[in-house]
């Protein structure tokens, strides 16, 4: 469902909530100019007019809107006495709001589902689990490096520059319903997604850095010209010199996929031919492919979760409840496969609580949550 899409069906129960607002605010409005503006409310000649001058109205901002529902009356009244294009506004906000005219309301038991916080699991090399989170921490790997945990995340802080001996490898793992950011001992900074882990060097060789991954993580490498930067999948290897990047490769999924954001990176597998990337592009590679397939990309959409947000463009219910269940650390169940080929676009914040994404999803398709504990199932839409 577009954005266009839901901006357009809200058109037709205008008139009905106009009036319902007109009815509510009788009482106040004996000034004959704002019962003029009232009355225009339920005109729908004036409202189609409005509703057509784009540039006065962000459908997107509006829809977004409904995040602040404990506070849609304070919107009443600003719309009462605003210009005629607060008072579109206004039906729009109200429309996404007041779930009754729009969508059936969740059906929720025993849930208690938080949202995405910072927490991992660190693994030494000795066996030590550190628990991390927005606590601080001061950790050292004997005579190598200093490591400190904070409310930002984890960094390591080289004695020596390389490792001339064998190497020290730990390793981070990021749960369900977690994220969190690693600052590598060369400067690198990774943003791991939910529901990933990555194995890194205390202190990197003299030769290359390497790692290993699985699940997403955003890199911003720093430049080595004569130590070039290896992520290693369980599907291929991307080896650059410094860049930014994302890689992803969650089981599930079947495919690694790696999108540039600046410099260039290399795409290594050995069953297929090997693949340079320019920024804005994007290599997708699977078992079942016959090669590496690179497309142009919006990379907006691939790494927005860095930035603590959901984008998605012509997206299935399926991928993107995928999303929803590493981020909530829930399972989606599917009454049937034809909902999960049902397509969004969007633009949420990652921070919101799961019932505003679900009661979205609602309100621009015919599909239905129920949520039981942390089991959300999704039906079709009933009449009631």
């Amino acid at each position: 469902m577009e954005w266009e899409d839901i901006y357009n069906k809200s058109k037709l129960v205008v008139d009905k909530v106009a009036s319902s607002l007109l009815d509510e605010t009788e009482v106040v409005c004996k000034d004959e100019q704002l019962e003029a503006l009232a009355n225009k409310l339920i005109d729908v000649r004036y409202m189609e007019e409005c509703l057509e001058n784009r540039k006065r109205f962000n459908g997107k901002k509006a829809f977004l809107l409904m995040k602040k529902r404990d506070v849609w009356r304070r919107w009443v009244r600003i719309g009462i006495w605003t210009s005629s294009v607060a008072c579109v506004v206004l039906g729009c906000v109200l429309l996404l709001t007041i779930k009754k005219e729009i969508v059936s309301s969740l059906d929720v038991v025993n849930a208690e589902i938080q949202s995405v916080e910072k927490k991992a699991l660190l693994i030494r090399s000795n066996g030590q689990k550190v628990v991390l989170g927005k606590e601080e921490q001061c950790l050292q790997e004997g005579d190598m490096a200093f490591v400190t945990a904070d409310s930002i995340g984890l960094k390591y802080s080289s004695i020596h520059k390389y490792a001339y001996d064998s190497l020290v490898v730990n390793r981070i793992e990021v749960p369900r319903g977690g994220m969190y950011m690693l600052k590598l001992s060369d400067g690198t900074q990774v943003w791991m997604n939910s529901d990933s882990w990555i194995e890194f060097p205390v202190i990197f060789s003299t030769k290359c850095r390497e790692i290993k991954l699985g699940g997403e993580a955003y890199f911003d490498v720093v430049k080595n010209n004569n130590s070039p930067f290896i992520v290693n999948t369980q599907l291929g290897q991307v080896k650059v010199l410094g860049t930014e990047f994302n890689v992803k490769c969650y089981p599930e999924d079947a495919v690694v996929a790696t999108t540039l954001v600046e410099g260039s990176v290399l795409f290594v597998n050995k069953n297929v031919q090997a693949v340079t990337l320019n920024p804005g592009e994007q290599v997708i590679w699977g078992k079942e492919y016959s090669q590496a397939v690179v497309q142009k990309v919006n990379v907006d959409y691939f790494i927005s979760w860095k930035e603590n947000r959901l984008s998605f463009q012509g997206e299935s219910l399926e991928k993107i409840m995928q999303t929803l269940a590493r981020w909530y650390d829930v399972e989606f169940v599917f009454e049937s496969n034809k909902l999960k080929k049902i397509k969004f676009s969007g633009n949420l914040d990652k921070y919101t609580d799961i019932y505003t994404f679900l009661r979205l999803f609602e309100m621009g398709a015919n599909v239905h949550f129920e949520v039981q504990g942390r089991i959300v199932f999704i039906r079709e839409k009933r009449l009631r």
